[in-house]
């Protein structure tokens, strides 16, 4: 297949969709939160010399 792992968001309120990816055999990662920048927090991001 040449990759090692697939993964991908589902909403805490899904719960339809949880069910289908656990009998899928997916694991459900509860410590895992997305982040995300846009706006003025993303052009500030864009702007900082690291």
């Amino acid at each position: 297949m040449g990759y090692g792992r697939v993964e991908w968001v589902v909403l805490d309120w899904n719960v339809n969709a949880i069910k289908f990816y656990e009998e899928m055999g997916a694991q459900i990662m509860q410590e895992w939160r997305v982040c995300r920048l846009t706006g003025d927090a993303l052009q500030a991001f864009a702007n900082i010399n690291i």
